[in-house]
């Protein structure tokens, strides 16, 4: 039988998001930090991301 859920492990979708984009921020700043990647590098690969999410 499934375990009822605890209310204080719950978190909302909006806590969630918040959460990934301080995380993703995070790596972004420290490889750019360290030199592993520029801004533009970082721009142009979003770019391609999102046209090739946009041609599925």
């Amino acid at each position: 039988m499934a375990k009822p859920l605890d209310a204080k492990e719950i978190v909302t979708t909006d806590e969630i998001v918040i959460t990934n984009m301080v995380e993703i921020s995070a790596l972004i700043e420290l490889l750019m930090e360290k030199g592993i990647i520029t801004q533009n590098e970082l721009m142009e690969r979003c770019k391609k991301l999102r046209n090739e999410m946009g041609n599925r």
